[in-house]
C-alpha cells in the first residue's frame, strides 16, 4: 500500500500541461473530508487533468472501496467547487456481494472494472435512459465498449432496495445508478465527462497509465512535480 501522498503542488508541465494546482485546496473546496478521501480524489484528480478529450469541468467518481451500504457516487463541479451529487451506486454481482473485491476487463467476467473512462452518448436501452462510457485504460477497463459497460439507473440502487434487503443489488458490469438521479446526472456528464472507478486493488496502480508514476513517489510524505 503507498503511504499518503501529499501533493502540495502539482506542475502540469510535468504531464504537457503549463500550469500549477494546488490538489488539497482543490479537495478542500468540496468538504469532501467525511465523504471521499483525500487520496482517491487526489487519483482520482490527476488523471483527470491528463485526459485532453474531456469537455467538461465536471469529475464524477465512483468509490468501490466502501461498501453498497454508503453513498459512494460522487459528480462534481470542478469549476465551482460543489458536489453536484452523492449517491448509492450497485456494482457488478461477480464483484463481491457488500463491497466489490474482484475486477475484470474480461468480457465474460461479469465483474465490475476499475480506472478512468470519458462518457460518450445517452441511448434508450434494455435498463432504459443509460450512458455508454470508453474505458481509457488498457487491459483494465479498454473493453468497456465491447462488455456494452454503461451508466444506467436501476430499483438495485434505490434506498428502498437497501431498506428491504441491507445491500444494494448487483449488475453484470454496469455501475447503476438510483433510478430518481439517473436522468438529471446523465443530462450532465454525457459527451465528454471524465469518470474515475476507484476500489481495493493492488495492481491497479501499477498497470494505470494515468496514475502508475505516483509509485516512484511514494516513499516520500510531500511531493512536488
Amino acid at each position: 500500500m503507498l503511504k499518503k501522498i501529499i501533493i502540495t503542488f502539482f506542475t502540469i508541465s510535468t504531464l504537457a500541461f503549463s500550469n500549477v494546482v494546488n490538489i488539497e485546496e482543490k479537495y478542500s473546496m468540496f468538504d469532501l473530508k467525511d465523504k471521499l478521501e483525500y487520496e482517491i480524489f487526489e487519483k482520482a484528480y490527476l488523471g483527470y487533468l491528463q485526459i485532453p478529450e474531456k469537455t467538461s469541468e465536471y469529475l464524477a467518481i465512483v468509490d468501490y472501496s466502501k461498501p453498497s451500504s454508503e453513498k459512494r457516487f460522487y459528480l462534481l463541479d470542478l469549476a465551482n467547487g460543489k458536489i453536484l451529487y452523492n449517491s448509492r451506486v450497485a456494482h457488478s454481482k461477480t464483484s463481491g456481494v457488500e463491497t466489490p473485491i474482484k475486477f475484470s476487463n474480461d468480457p465474460n467476467s461479469f465483474e465490475s472494472s476499475l480506472g478512468f473512462y470519458l462518457t460518450l452518448g445517452e441511448y434508450n436501452g434494455a435498463y432504459g435512459h443509460s450512458l455508454r462510457l470508453k474505458g481509457l485504460e488498457e487491459n483494465i477497463n479498454s473493453n468497456a465498449e465491447e462488455r456494452a459497460i454503461v451508466l444506467h439507473g436501476g430499483n438495485i440502487a434505490n434506498d428502498s432496495y437497501f431498506k428491504t434487503y441491507g445491500i444494494l443489488g448487483r449488475s453484470l458490469g454496469c455501475p447503476v445508478l438510483p433510478t430518481n438521479i439517473i436522468n438529471d446526472v446523465i443530462a450532465l456528464i454525457k459527451n465528454g465527462t471524465v469518470l474515475y472507478i476507484h476500489g481495493n486493488d493492488e495492481n491497479y496502480l501499477e498497470e494505470s497509465k494515468f496514475l502508475k508514476s505516483l509509485l516512484s513517489y511514494a516513499s516520500n510524505d510531500t511531493v512536488k512535480y
